[in-house]
């Protein structure tokens, strides 16, 4: 390994144990949260619509 290399893994460690353990803050952005809700509906109506049409 050269020397480049071991100092971006020292300067990594950190990231890699948060990432790892689920350490650290979790981030909360409003957009993403109302796009995610939005597609969890939108994929239950379509799974309903999807079991219905096979009924």
């Amino acid at each position: 390994m050269s020397w480049k290399g071991l100092t971006k893994s020292v300067v990594r460690t950190p990231q890699t144990f948060k990432q790892r353990f689920n350490i650290g803050e979790i981030t909360k952005d409003p957009i993403y949260i109302d796009a995610e809700r939005r597609f969890e509906e939108l994929e239950k109506e379509t799974k309903k619509l999807h079991d219905e049409s096979k009924k």
